[in-house]
């Protein structure tokens, strides 16, 4: 990306600046959230997670039901009364 680009924001009205202004914010706290996650180096394990994610998804199973193979989810259709 080439950075040599300026903004030249004195050129906008005072609303569209303060939106340029809270949008930055939100860009920069939505990335340094996911920059931060990267740099963790431990996780902790919680004891018993693998067994429990096993027995949940055993559960789920259990309500499961078999579809045609020809089915389309129409998200339009849920709406519908």
């Amino acid at each position: 990306m080439k950075q040599s680009a300026t903004i030249q924001i004195d050129k906008l009205p005072d609303g569209a600046k303060k939106e340029l202004v809270e949008f930055y914010d939100y860009l920069l706290h939505k990335y340094s959230a996911k920059t931060d996650a990267r740099k963790a180096t431990s996780v902790k394990k919680i004891p018993g997670l693998k067994t429990a994610q096993k027995a949940f998804f055993k559960k789920i199973e259990s309500f499961s039901f078999n579809l045609p193979k020809d089915y389309q989810f129409d998200r339009d259709s849920l709406y519908e009364r």
